[in-house]
């Protein structure tokens, strides 16, 4: 039972200080839109046309894309090295595809440099932003602000530097300082940075959205709900080794009370004894109390 218990505090404590965890940006005011697929024949417009309508809508304080989101399975792996180092020198990083503003719209601080813009669709070479672990283990304290990167296994593709950002965490919450390279990528699921409780927004986003394409909306929900799924893992096993811990306890204490019981019943004589000599019946129970406290 004591060692049931220990683990339940253990794991009940772990999950708190996981739930407590900074992830590096602000989902609490983030809405994850996830829409069809872009029309081949209009996919520039018909994007720029979704974003515009929800910057449209009051309350609506950023929106913007992203390819993978964190914590939703595995994220994909990119080999990265600086230009001029030989090939196995390669650094194996989390890659993530981000839209315009995509900093700035999920509360990522940008440490030197420049967010996305939406000017960098076209932009050859094509830019990226470095996570600080990442620029750390690749430059040092040096700006690696215009410097080139190689990316990819056998045909590299060469990557411009703009800017340098914040680290966040990616694939768990217990994860810290995670490499990622983030490059433009402006078709799939948006993201909405809305002012107040995310719950709220869901519906006028959802309606905005039906406004331009009745089928353009696939789902529409908080990303505290990413988060919430990185915790489940552990709220399980939080919740099973509670269940244990409960149910060792119950079966010590019915232990103990069938210890005590036949230790008092023993002494029925003694305390008919202790009564006639003039003990009285509180003095009496607390004979026996003290004996099964001890």
């Amino acid at each position: 039972s004591m060692v049931l218990l220990t683990l339940g505090a253990l794991f009940t404590r772990s999950f708190l200080q996981l739930a407590r965890a900074d992830v590096g940006f602000d989902a609490a005011h983030t809405i994850i839109a996830a829409v069809r697929s872009y029309p081949r024949d209009s996919r520039i417009a018909w994007r720029d046309a979704l974003v515009r309508r929800l910057e449209e809508i009051p309350g609506v304080l950023g929106v913007t894309s992203i390819g993978t989101l964190p914590f939703m399975g595995e994220l994909p792996i990119q080999q990265v090295r600086r230009e001029g180092e030989p090939p196995e020198a390669g650094r194996a990083v989390y890659e993530l595809g981000a839209g315009e503003r995509y900093f700035a719209t999920l509360g990522i601080p940008i440490l030197r440099g420049r967010d996305f813009e939406i000017r960098d669709r076209e932009r050859q070479p094509p830019p990226a932003i470095v996570s600080r672990s990442l620029a750390q283990r690749l430059f040092g304290e040096s700006d690696p602000v215009g410097t080139h990167l190689l990316a990819g296994r056998g045909h590299e593709e060469i990557l411009e530097i703009v800017g340098v950002a914040a680290d966040t965490r990616m694939r768990t919450l217990g994860e810290s300082h995670a490499a990622a390279i983030y490059t433009p990528f402006f078709y799939a699921q948006l993201l909405a940075r809305v002012a107040g409780d995310p719950a709220r927004w869901l519906a006028p986003l959802r309606s905005g959205l039906a406004d331009l394409d009745p089928n353009a909306v696939l789902d529409i929900r908080p990303m505290s709900d990413a988060v919430e799924g990185a915790l489940f893992p552990m709220r399980m096993a939080s919740a099973l080794v509670g269940a244990l811990s409960v149910l060792g306890m119950a079966l010590a204490l019915m232990g103990l009370y069938g210890s005590i019981s036949y230790s008092v019943g023993r002494r029925t004589r003694e305390m008919g004894i202790r009564a006639a000599l003039g003990a009285t019946g509180g003095r009496i129970t607390w004979t026996a109390l003290s004996d099964c406290l001890a």
